[in-house]
């Protein structure tokens, strides 16, 4: 549409809409011709091209905005004239989230103007702190200035936080931009009767990690690649690796011809199939260029059900690329199992292509069974996840209260944990399904473990009047070492971020009814290449496993060493029945202490063979350098001594002990009094005369620096899972 001061034109992707709008927005602004070609989806409205905005301009505006029907809205490309705009007039923006901009600087010595593009979904944390990007003037190389005041040019964007757009509009996003800056590659899973679906966005580079794609993944499975902004050689490399143990036919759908050709060239194993093509096409009617989905329907001559021109709104066949058409003519398998053939024409009638987080409905098909508890940051519930035909999985949901909404600095740790969390492909980690938002609150679908954490199992073991076996503490030790070590070394050329967990403790690693060891609240960890050894003025932590160095940088900087003194102190604990001293807090006393050796295993427990109490002693090192330098090392040598003491390989002697070591804890009488008050936060000491362990506030008396603050305090769902068990058994008999 082209009035006399503006014009619009809209390029639909299977994910949304790409609306550019370009000229003088001024009274011939059409808001209604805006609304239509906006559609009922997710839209992002390219405004780079806009000169000026006259009043008349604003009104039409944001009456157009007002009209808008929308799922979601972005902005991309606002220069200068529309950040004005945004930053001084009420409405203008809608409820929309800006997602570029361009930021004003002017060269000192040559006066050159220059815009510099800003991704907010990358920098965002950095524009409101202050930490505006270095620019070089093109013309003499002198370094720019910014030709504004901050805190007045970015006040909008710094109200409205960090961009969070749904992954179906990664490629809207990408087109638009110009692929100026690649959007890491997001993975989220769905399981719908006998359909396993693996989602991905972003790119597909060097950079993914997809050894979690794996996890758990059986039926008929397939890929959904209709998110991908970029795949490269490197990418696909990472794919085959990933897919390599699966010996069963996987399904790409909503991939681009030339995906599909990638794909042909990379399948070494011959059970890679192509189920759909996303093909570039005309609309009959209206002449807007769209996508259409190619498979085995529309190969045949059938038109995928639901399709309707988004802007038109007709229901008559495009006119199709007839180059990609033969690229999909060659690539489509007609023989798709018909129960992903109706999964995959489902899709294409909600013109859905790619997973959106933010959207309600995959909240809602979580049926929230039993609250089980939470702490400052957010509250922590079971949920059953329901699909067609009955299916049904326990799944657990941790949302962010409600107060907290407003609180950037609560959303931003929330968010980093799911997306840490997500990002650790490996059994001994929880892992992370779907990180959204519902009613404003942030929210993360995890896996859940149907067990203990190990001060509860600790806590049986203690009732019993048994000691905790060696070969189970090993075992359990070692798992745990297994999942921080991948934690530690989520590292590439392109992705050089090393975490570290920082709260390493007995209540965050759990362990199932049949024997699997996971670690998890990865809340407080650090990236370390953001992090680089100065101490925050506040320090999470569990104090009992903390090691030195987190309260103390004159003893050392945070490095995977410090998730292996946690490690030493829970297995210390586990061996021996109680706690090694936490470090002091005063700065007269920590230097003394740090000279002075850690307590020794064999003087607790003199019959722990000595190659044991050699690996807990090096764990437990005051001094960082005195400790494992990885968490592998560790992983090795507890696996050695394993052997060296008889342990049987696997998992099934350990299930088995946790089977009895239950039973006769519940046939005890006093199973349920401790699982009625497990996680709650108590003050002072626990029933063994130990300072609890919970997170909580130091104050430092000598320099009044650091404080260890109190975080979130997860509940464990023993105590709702025994409930729905006797509730089951009542409805049986």
């Amino acid at each position: 549409m082209e009035g006399r001061g503006v014009t619009l034109s809209c390029q639909q992707f299977q994910g949304g809409n790409l609306l550019r709008v370009s000229g003088v927005i001024d009274e011939s602004f059409d808001p209604e011709e805006f609304v239509r070609l906006a559609g009922h989806g997710a839209v992002i409205v390219d405004l780079a091209e806009v000169h000026r905005i006259t009043s008349f301009g604003v009104r039409e505006w944001i009456r157009a905005l007002r009209d808008m029907t929308a799922s979601y809205l972005g902005l991309i490309g606002c220069r200068p004239t529309v950040m004005a705009q945004l930053n001084t007039v009420h409405g203008f923006g809608g409820s929309g989230d800006v997602i570029t901009l361009f930021a004003p600087y002017v060269c000192p010595r040559c006066s050159e103007e220059i815009e510099e593009h800003l991704d907010l979904r990358v920098c965002s944390a950095d524009v409101r702190a202050g930490n505006l990007p270095r620019v070089e003037c093109p013309r003499c190389r002198e370094v720019a200035e910014f030709d504004d005041i901050p805190s007045t040019y970015f006040a909008y964007v710094t109200s409205k936080g960090e961009p969070h757009p749904p992954l179906d509009i990664q490629r809207v996003l990408a087109c638009a931009i110009g692929g100026r800056l690649r959007a890491p590659l997001s993975i989220r899973k769905e399981v719908r009767t006998t359909v396993t679906a693996v989602w991905l966005a972003g790119a597909l580079d060097e950079r993914a990690r997809l050894r979690r794609v794996v996890d758990g993944v059986e039926g008929d499975v397939v890929m959904l690649l209709g998110g991908l902004t970029d795949c490269t050689t490197e990418g696909l490399v990472q794919l085959q690796r990933a897919l390599e143990p699966i010996d069963i036919p996987v399904y790409f759908a909503h991939v681009t011809p030339q995906i599909a050709t990638q794909l042909a060239e990379h399948d070494d194993t011959g059970r890679w199939r192509v189920a759909s093509v996303l093909v570039p096409a005309r609309c009959c009617e209206c002449d807007g260029e769209l996508e259409f989905v190619v498979g085995a329907q529309a190969l045949d001559g059938v038109l995928s059900p639901g399709f309707r021109c988004r802007s038109c709104g007709s229901p008559e066949a495009p006119t199709l690329d007839p180059t990609a058409v033969k690229t999909a003519m060659a690539r489509v398998d007609r023989a798709v199992p018909e129960p992903l053939t109706r999964y995959l024409e489902d899709l294409v009638a909600k013109a859905t292509t790619t997973l959106s987080p933010g959207s309600s409905g995959f909240y809602e098909r979580y049926e929230i069974v039993d609250r089980l508890g939470g702490g400052g940051m957010a509250e922590v519930s079971l949920a059953r996840l329901r699909g067609e035909e009955g299916f049904s999985k326990l799944v657990v949901i941790k949302q962010l209260h409600e107060e907290l909404t407003a609180d950037q600095g609560a959303v931003t740790m929330f968010l980093r944990e799911a997306r840490l969390a997500a990002r650790i492909g490996h059994p001994n980690v929880v892992q992370i399904f779907n990180l959204g938002r519902r009613d404003g609150r942030h929210f993360i679908a995890m896996e859940y473990v149907d067990g203990w954490d190990l001060r509860e199992l600790r806590g049986m073991v203690q009732d019993l009047s048994r000691p905790f076996p060696v070969v189970h503490a090993l075992r359990i030790a070692a798992a745990v070492a297994a999942g921080l070590h991948a934690a530690h070394t989520m590292v590439s050329a392109s992705n050089p971020e090393s975490v570290v967990h920082c709260d390493v403790s007995a209540r965050n690693v759990l362990v199932s009814r049949c024997g699997a060891i996971k670690l998890t609240d990865f809340g407080i960890a650090r990236v370390l290449q953001h992090f680089e050894g100065a101490l925050p003025e506040t320090v999470w932590g569990t104090p009992a496993y903390m090691a030195p160095e987190q309260l103390h940088p004159a003893l050392g900087k945070i490095s995977p060493r410090t998730d292996i003194y946690g490690l030493g102190a829970v297995l210390f604990e586990l061996l021996t029945d109680s706690r090694p001293p936490p470090c002091p807090v005063t700065g007269e006393e920590v230097l003394e202490w740090a000279e002075q050796s850690p307590p020794r295993v064999l003087d607790f427990r003199p019959e722990v063979p000595a190659v044991v109490g050699e690996i807990v002693d090096r764990a437990l090192t005051r001094r960082p350098a005195g400790r494992y330098v990885w968490a592998r090392d560790m992983q090795r040598d507890l696996e050695f001594a394993l052997e060296k003491i008889g342990a049987r390989p696997g998992s099934t002697e350990f299930s088995r002990w946790l089977e009895i070591t239950a039973k006769d804890r519940d046939n005890a009488g006093s199973l349920s009094q401790r699982l009625a008050g497990t996680g709650r936060q108590r003050i002072g000491h626990d029933e063994h005369g130990e300072h609890d362990e919970s997170r909580r506030t130091i104050s430092h008396q000598d320099t009044n620096r650091y404080t260890v603050a109190s975080s979130e305090l997860e509940l464990r769902p023993s105590t709702a899972v025994e409930r729905l068990r006797r509730s089951r058994r009542r409805d049986e008999d």
